[in-house]
């Protein structure tokens, strides 16, 4: 059955929402449980974890050998009655058995990778969420810089209006009006930016969502922002936050494996057995001339064991052996350049949210000022007082000031998400 997303595109509609259900979280549930991307990982995790659970109960089975046989005889084929029958059907068991040990490396080894496995499958997993936040993000700030463009051409036909009148009484000049012009073709043509990069990210978000009829209007960015800000933990120092990080639990588990690939590889220096145990039932020698003289023959057993001789496998097991010494080398080195990786994040990642939350709260503050500094000035230019420069300086600082506010609060959702995929903490 085939799923679409659809998105509003120019304006969206908001809608309040008082219920304390978290449509986003209620949505991402869905799609973790159906998305083909996740349940593909997931069935690698699983097919991985089988595989270490028919490992740990493995043992070679035994072997059954059938022989027939009929010897000795002459070239004529007449039984040579001085010599043993050996004519007669031979049933051998055999048994390998692997060098004490062996098979419990091998059952470690696939149960460490499995482990591996189950936290690729929730690293792809906290990529997906990202990936689906961040567009939301992208979205919905989008449309918020596409609302504030059309509030800025309001004023500023506000603007025009008053320079026509001004220009037909003499107060103003042509150059004003057309820079009024200039300026209101830039922000259109901004909005044709910010429309087709929404229309891109529809484009991916249908990807990713499988839903039918979801609009991403303010109810449900407000539903997506909490998600995040109700995972973040200010608090949180640095030691938890690498033992939460599943790119340092592989790393931490890649020593091990090579360890005991390490000393599995040193069975093969060890002999393996194979024990055997064999019955035949001879056929009686009948002399039909002389049936007094024909012989009986009673059955033959032999029980023994086999095992291999490491000669010629020596050599080239050492060098093995010393490759895996140089892999378990350079896994202590990843592991400890990932440290330092993941102390520079994390340091990195609590001084910018720190610095764009007091960014923010500034930012509220100079806007307060700026738009009864508008007001103000719009009074002047209306009464003659300031000219038309000093206006649209005036207008346009504001547009900034509140451009940089949505990207502000923009990057400050970014930040706090990538710092929950690093500690796992965005898909709990």
């Amino acid at each position: 059955m085939k799923y679409f997303y659809s998105i509003i595109i120019s304006y969206l509609i908001i809608i309040p929402n008082f219920g304390n259900e978290n449509i986003f979280q209620k949505d991402l549930k869905y799609l973790i449980q159906n998305h083909p991307s996740i349940k593909t990982e997931y069935l690698n995790y699983l097919s991985k974890q089988k595989t270490a659970e028919y490992r740990e109960r493995y043992y070679p089975d035994p072997m059954l050998v059938i022989a027939a046989r009929n010897v000795p005889y002459n070239k004529n084929l007449k039984l040579d009655y001085e010599k043993e029958s050996m004519s007669g059907v031979e049933y051998t068991i055999k048994q390998k058995i692997p060098f004490p040990g062996k098979l419990t490396k091998m059952s470690k080894i696939e149960s460490l990778e499995a482990e591996i496995q189950k936290y690729r499958y929730l690293i792809m997993k906290n990529q997906f969420i990202k990936k689906i936040c961040e567009d939301i993000l992208d979205y919905y700030y989008n449309h918020l810089t596409l609302k504030l463009n059309e509030v800025i051409l309001e004023k500023l036909k506000i603007l025009v209006v008053s320079n026509q009148a001004k220009l037909s009484t003499g107060q103003s000049n042509l150059s004003d009006y057309t820079k009024s012009l200039v300026l209101e073709k830039m922000i259109k043509n901004q909005n044709i930016v910010l429309i087709s990069s929404m229309s891109s990210i529809q484009e991916k978000l249908n990807y990713y969502y499988l839903l039918k009829d979801r609009n991403i209007n303010q109810n449900y960015f407000e539903s997506t922002k909490s998600f995040i800000e109700e995972r973040y933990n200010e608090n949180q120092n640095f030691n938890d936050f690498i033992k939460l990080n599943l790119d340092y639990q592989i790393i931490q588990l890649m020593p091990l494996i090579e360890i005991h690939k390490k000393a599995l590889q040193k069975y093969e220096n060890y002999t393996d057995f194979e024990i055997f145990f064999s019955y035949m039932k001879r056929k009686n020698m009948i002399n039909i001339l002389d049936p007094l003289n024909s012989k009986k023959r009673e059955p033959l057993m032999s029980l023994g064991i086999s095992f291999r001789i490491p000669v010629l496998s020596l050599y080239s097991n050492s060098k093995e052996i010393e490759s895996r010494d140089h892999n378990i080398e350079k896994s202590n080195w990843e592991r400890i350049n990932l440290e330092n990786e993941l102390r520079n994040q994390f340091s990195r990642l609590r001084i910018q949210i720190q610095s764009l939350e007091d960014r923010l709260k500034n930012i509220n503050n100079i806007l307060l000022l700026s738009e009864a500094s508008y007001d103000a000035s719009l009074q002047s230019y209306r009464a003659g007082k300031v000219d038309f420069d000093s206006i649209i300086m005036v207008l346009m600082n504001h547009y900034e000031l509140r451009k940089e506010k949505i990207n502000l609060e923009k990057e400050l959702l970014q930040s706090k998400l990538e710092y929950l995929e690093i500690i796992n903490k965005i898909n709990e």
